[in-house]
């Protein structure tokens, strides 16, 4: 009578043949890229020149310039806990109701526009509505959350 035959054993690695096989470098070798770029080369130049140009700066945030929601952001609801939020890629932004109500103002108009309507809807004072808007948007500014052009 013969032992049993062994089992194979689970927890074994693969056949190396199939996972590790050594297979031959390709004809000349790992440096190959390096050999066909040219001696001397600097590598890739830009399209239109050899310096990088910076896009303008936006607009200072001023009485006549026009705060928007850029493209990807925006206004939601949040069902669950039943408040507005500010939708960004990969970011939100929980808003209370001062935030709610500059954010829902953004609709075209100019800041300056934008301060009275908040100030009479309000009866507030306007130098404190424009203090408060104006800090808060430049906020949103800093973090690519709101732009501005001129109208």
């Amino acid at each position: 009578m013969s032992a049993p035959a062994a089992a194979p054993d689970r927890g074994a690695a693969p056949d190396p043949g199939i996972y590790g096989d050594k297979r031959e470098a390709p004809a000349g070798g790992p440096d190959l890229l390096s050999r066909n770029i040219p001696r001397g080369s600097r590598g890739v130049t830009p399209l239109g020149g050899d310096a990088f140009t910076a896009p303008p700066p936006d607009p200072a945030l001023a009485e006549d310039t026009v705060p928007y929601l850029p493209r990807g952001v925006r206004l939601a609801q949040d069902r669950v806990r039943g408040m507005r939020v500010l939708q960004a890629p990969e970011r939100a932004m929980q808003l209370d109701p001062v935030g709610e109500a500059i954010l829902s103002a953004l609709d075209g108009r100019r800041l300056g526009q934008i301060i009275e309507a908040l100030a009479a809807e309000y009866a507030a004072p306007r130098d404190q509505i424009a203090g408060d808007v104006t800090g808060f948007l430049q906020s949103l500014i800093d973090r690519r959350m709101v732009f501005v052009r001129l109208p």
